[in-house]
């Protein structure tokens, strides 16, 4: 039986009206979209904004911080005197005169004909580091250089072991870890003729070529001994890093450095900036139309913006002869944004 619709035979228009009926309601459903997609969009703004806040924050904490800011560079007039400088260092020239280097002590024994064949001794030495409790180290008669060696590194002293071979002979070299008088090696032998406490009287005999010492420095004709060459405490927030004895005094210069607060101060106005042009962005500014409508004029956004403008005027050094962010060439624009002079 066929399906009949009246009025289809009467000139009815039907499929426009079912059209027009369908485009109706389409035009419901696209608003809703589009206002679920601005709304979605005002928040991924509004969230971005945050983020940006959040980095005006931490840059102008670091701004804040006196120490950082007031930061110095040290020089030196040459090399055998290197310095470096820590935020409590302050403007000065120094002379620094070096007059020994610290050291740590190098001992040879006597010398002998091989490194590997036995030394036919038998008996025992000791060796101290500074005041520290000596460690004893056993000598068999088919003891070589070598494994003398071995069982001086592993007594676990401060000290290492090597052999050294002049091209003929060998000697047993033996040699501090650490520099400073209060770290020289003493030696006791009980049996061995290994000759650990020569004073090289002959070709053969032992010596000890290197005592341990202090670096030994006069600085603006104050004598300063340290047990290592990083010389530190001597001049307030520096250290002398020093290489080489000099034969004439060398100047050490202080002066305040810039930089630090320069790079501390265009971050401000960097983040500063961003805020402010995010918002003008969002909301409108002059001619410019807000970005989405849904954050045209937004009354929080433009709050956020005049707070900011308020706190930045009444930020002031709050001390000595720079009172104020223009002191320093802080200075806001028409236009709401930061420029730094």
């Amino acid at each position: 039986m066929p399906v009949t619709l009246s009025g289809l035979a009467s000139g009815i228009d039907t499929a426009s009206i079912v059209n027009q009926l369908i485009s109706a309601d389409s035009g419901t459903l696209n608003a809703l979209q589009d206002k679920s997609s601005n709304t979605q969009a005002a928040n991924s703004t509004v969230s971005s904004i945050g983020t940006q806040l959040s980095t005006l924050a931490t840059a102008a904490q670091a701004l804040s911080d006196a120490t950082s800011n007031g930061s110095f560079t040290a020089t030196s007039s040459g090399t055998m005197v290197g310095v470096t400088s820590s935020p409590a260092a302050q403007p000065g020239t120094y002379s620094v005169e070096v007059k020994d280097l610290a050291a740590a002590q190098r001992t040879y024994s006597q010398s002998f004909a091989s490194d590997t064949a036995a030394l036919n001794q038998t008996g025992s030495f000791t060796i101290a580091v500074g005041t520290g409790a000596p460690a004893t180290i056993n000598v068999l008669a088919t003891d070589s250089l070598q494994s003398i060696v071995s069982k001086i590194n592993d007594s676990g002293l401060q000290v290492s072991a090597s052999v050294f071979n002049d091209g003929t002979t060998s000697r047993l070299q033996i040699r501090g870890i650490n520099t400073g008088k209060a770290n020289a090696l003493t030696f006791v032998e009980n049996g061995t003729t290994l000759d650990l406490n020569g004073t090289g009287a002959l070709p053969t005999s032992g010596k000890t070529v290197q005592p341990a010492q202090d670096a030994s420095l006069i600085v603006d004709g104050f004598p300063v001994t340290r047990p290592t060459n990083q010389i530190t405490g001597a001049i307030n927030g520096l250290t002398l890093n020093v290489t080489d004895k000099t034969t004439s005094p060398i100047t050490v210069n202080v002066a305040s450095d810039p930089t630090t607060l320069t790079t501390n101060l265009n971050a401000v106005v960097t983040a500063y900036n961003n805020v402010i042009n995010a918002i003008h962005k969002a909301t409108g500014y002059g001619d410019q139309k807000a970005s989405n409508t849904l954050l045209s004029g937004d009354s929080t956004l433009r709050t956020v913006a005049s707070k900011l403008s308020t706190s930045m005027q009444g930020m002031s050094t709050q001390s000595g002869s720079l009172t104020s962010l223009a002191d320093i060439g802080l200075t806001l624009q028409r236009d709401g944004t930061l420029a730094l002079d």
